[in-house]
């Protein structure tokens, strides 16, 4: 028969906020350990930063300690279970400091950042030759955001405050000669300075095109023509990350995720736009606008530095349409991630 662990470790949240009590409670069962009794039972706080990184002259590990606290819960002959149990609950209180970075995991081209936090129980047995038992528990740290946690009860609600719109713009034609034709892109969210982690972060893209010079009585397909499908325009999350250390110095743009959800798409009738006197030659103007909401799961942004490493974490939204075989458009908007909790 299996005996049954002598130590059971509990943690009240398993999502903390830098600069919060890390609250939790052991429970000591007093029979598991009655033939090899524990001497001591501690707790142990640890967040560490894992840097790794290969090239092509060879590969290198770093190893940083953000976070250390041991802390004595009882001593062999202090206290005993209630009357009639065999467990002993000793609850805890550790500090976590305000300033550590969030919980991350971040890979590309060799280059792996993982920044990990946990609590371990152990009972201790003074003699060398018994082992101690341990059990350990991971949580999850996130920075404190003053601003944006109010925020995010407001774009809970509906957003109701200002708008914030970036623009986009390219001429293009068709061949190496003749006339441009104008695009142009514009993704319109809230004008807050903080987007939450998991709110609803409601946006609108349009995007519209101006022929070249045309006939009115031009019959064919008139070019550009705008996208009128989702799958026709790329909405991706980018995360930038910037590691340094001793040895190496290295920046790059990872892919994260689509931004569209459940969208709406409104088709503007075509609009002309006379360029002479008698109306006879002028532009088309077309236009569609993509309406959705955008949910962020991710760490926040950051910036850590310790003892000659650092690490910053920034996140782009990225836009790509594809107006046909040959032209495009792209654009980047950089935009500051935050928890959206506060302590």
């Amino acid at each position: 028969m299996t005996s049954k662990p002598p130590l059971h470790l509990v943690l009240a949240h398993h999502t903390c906020i830098a600069g919060q009590p890390i609250r939790g409670a052991v429970a000591l069962n007093f029979r598991s350990v009655r033939d090899d009794p524990l001497d001591e039972v501690r707790v142990d706080l640890r967040g560490i930063m894992h840097i790794s990184y290969s090239r092509r002259h060879g590969c290198g590990k770093e190893v940083i300690l953000l976070v250390y606290e041991s802390k004595s819960l009882w001593k062999r002959g202090e206290r005993y279970p209630p009357a009639g149990t065999r467990f002993l609950r000793i609850p805890f209180n550790l500090e976590l400091p305000a300033d550590v970075p969030p919980s991350c995991y971040v890979s590309s081209g060799g280059t792996v950042v993982r920044i990990d936090y946990k609590v371990e129980a152990i009972g201790v047995r003074s003699s060398m030759l018994r082992l101690h038992e341990k059990v350990d528990c991971s949580f999850k740290v996130v920075t404190s955001d003053a601003v944006g946690a109010p925020l995010r009860a407001k774009l809970k609600g509906g957003w109701q405050g200002p708008w914030a719109t970036k623009t986009a713009r390219r001429r293009i034609r068709k061949g190496l000669w003749g006339a441009h034709a104008d695009v142009q892109l514009e993704f319109t969210y809230p004008a807050i300075p903080v987007l939450p982690l998991s709110s609803a972060i409601p946006f609108a893209l349009s995007i519209a095109t101006v022929s070249r010079p045309l006939p009115r009585t031009y019959d064919r397909r008139i070019w550009p023509s705008p996208p009128f499908k989702p799958h026709e325009v790329k909405l991706t999350l980018r995360q930038s990350v910037h590691v340094k250390s001793r040895t190496f110095d290295r920046t790059y743009i990872l892919p994260l995720s689509s931004l569209w959800g459940s969208v709406d798409i409104e088709r503007f009738p075509d609009e002309w736009y006379p360029i002479d006197d008698l109306g006879v030659k002028g532009r088309w103007k077309q236009e569609s606008v993509f309406t959705s909401v955008f949910r962020l799961r991710c760490p926040s942004a950051f910036r850590f530095s310790r003892l000659g490493h650092e690490v910053e974490i920034q996140y782009l939204v990225h836009i790509r349409v594809k107006f046909d075989r040959f032209h495009k458009m792209s654009t980047t908007i950089p935009i500051n991630v935050a928890s959206g909790m506060s302590i």
